[in-house]
């Protein structure tokens, strides 16, 4: 855990002292208040702002004028732990917003001490990229592909080596990950960028035999052969993308491999050569290995393309990417919806982030896309989401046990969060099944004010009278 700034409010002074001495130790900066005016104060007259803030909820006051409130306006970045005792747990669900605020039940040891800071940080970490993408006037001019963390960093230098040269590349990643993007980003740094990249998706372009489409063919009309121009003509001088290369018959891949060793190819039924001037890209979201078990995919073609392969990471092993791509898709179809939404919620935010995205970045641009369509004002909330992704909370584990010590932490952290999604649920619709459905009512026997019942209630689409 890297150092923090931290400041501690509790009314009770073990509880103070005893954090404030770990922390230390543990190399971070600690400054302490036992009321909530000395808090303020404390704020207020800080040289820089708080990375954390540790609360007591009794000290948090209301939701709309209590302390936490004012800490918030003071210092509207600085991630929050409440610590709540275990007469406070009620109040909790009215003081706690749910995925941003960490919570620290009484007791509580240094090791939740610690599991608690730690998510307050990475929360606050993610918030502080959200702010930047929203405040990044040139976000919607770039593609998807956002070169940070260590997939993407050694992806951009694989690409910067390869990208100069004429060489065959393999761009290895699941669906939705971007390879199309990673193409282009190759086409775009060779020496070929001033000519064509023409994508070719072989599964969509069936109408003909690939071998056909690819290298053109020769028709017989009226005594004379006609000849049909193919990708690989078209292409010249530039780059051609071939999206799948497990489509691709055990007779287009000797072809093709054919022709790249010689660097011409026959058209399909000609007599004469031509010059194969362009550079060849093939994509693939398969285990190539397993494919030559299963399929038509020969040795020697696979050979020849994974002198080079480039793998894309899933949305998964960059998920601290997804607030900058949430905006990036948000600048995007708000244009194009011509729509005046400009922020993410951050509860809405958090649920991005504990959600498994089967297709990768593909699937979070059209959940977003959805959501801006539907969306009246100009936040998105969680309440867009449950309204154009379902109710269905996705907790983000397959059933197989995780493999490294930070899958188990990435999967027990969405675990968490996904408990805690249902608990306020259960925990709503129990209240207003007792009540009959009367909001009022439901609200005064859980102790609520009935402001931040409906919020609860609008957050999750759960519906009174």
């Amino acid at each position: 855990m890297n150092p923090a700034r931290i400041l501690i409010v509790d009314d009770e002074l073990a509880v103070v002292q005893g954090c404030s001495r770990f922390l230390t130790k543990a190399g971070h900066v600690v400054d302490t208040a036992l009321t909530p005016v000395e808090a303020v104060r404390r704020i207020e007259e800080a040289d820089q702002e708080y990375d954390v803030l540790i609360l007591d909820l009794k000290l948090a006051g209301d939701p709309e004028e209590g302390l936490l409130k004012k800490l918030r306006k003071l210092q509207p970045d600085t991630a929050v732990v409440i610590i709540i005792g275990p007469a406070t747990v009620a109040a909790a669900f009215e003081t706690l917003e749910a995925g941003s605020h960490q919570h620290l039940p009484k007791p509580f040891t240094n090791d939740d001490l610690t599991a608690a800071l730690d998510r307050a940080l990475s929360n606050r970490t993610i918030l502080l990229q959200a702010k930047q993408a929203r405040e990044d006037e040139n976000l919607i001019d770039l593609d998807e592909l956002i070169w940070l963390g260590p997939g993407m960093q050694k992806t951009a230098r694989m690409v910067s080596r390869v990208a100069p040269t004429g060489s065959s590349v393999l761009i290895i990643g699941a669906p939705g990950t971007g390879k199309m993007s990673l193409a282009q980003a190759i086409h775009r740094a060779s020496p070929r960028r001033l000519h064509p990249l023409i994508i070719f998706n072989t599964r969509l372009n069936r109408e003909r035999p690939i071998s056909e489409q690819l290298f053109g063919y020769v028709i017989k009309e009226a005594r004379r052969d006609k000849y049909i121009p193919g990708k690989i003509e078209e292409t010249g001088g530039g780059t051609l993308y071939l999206s799948e290369i497990v489509d691709l018959s055990i007779v287009d891949q000797a072809r093709l491999l054919d022709a790249m060793r010689k660097r011409q190819y026959m058209p399909i039924r000609g007599k004469e050569t031509r010059l194969l001037s362009c550079r060849i890209l093939f994509g693939t979201a398969y285990d190539l290995k397993e494919q030559m078990r299963k399929t038509a995919l020969s040795e020697d073609f696979y050979n020849s393309l994974v002198v080079f392969p480039i793998y894309l990471p899933s949305l998964a092993e960059r998920s601290e990417l997804i607030p900058v791509l949430s905006y990036r898709f948000l600048r995007r179809y708000a244009q194009q919806y011509h729509k005046p939404v400009t922020r993410l919620d951050e509860n809405l935010l958090m649920r991005l982030l504990s959600r498994q995205w089967k297709n990768n970045i593909r699937e979070l641009a059209q959940c977003i896309d959805r959501m801006v369509s539907v969306c009246e004002g100009d936040t998105l909330e969680l309440t867009h989401y449950q309204q154009v992704m379902g109710d269905r909370l996705a907790f983000g584990w397959s059933g197989l046990p995780p493999s490294t010590s930070e899958e188990l932490k990435a999967v027990k952290k969405r675990l968490r969060r996904a408990v805690v999604v249902e608990v306020e649920k259960s925990f709503l619709k129990e209240a207003l099944r007792r009540s009959g459905g009367n909001i009022t009512l439901a609200a005064r026997e859980v102790g609520m004010q009935r402001r931040n019942f409906q919020t609860m209630m609008r957050r999750y689409g759960i519906r009174g009278e």
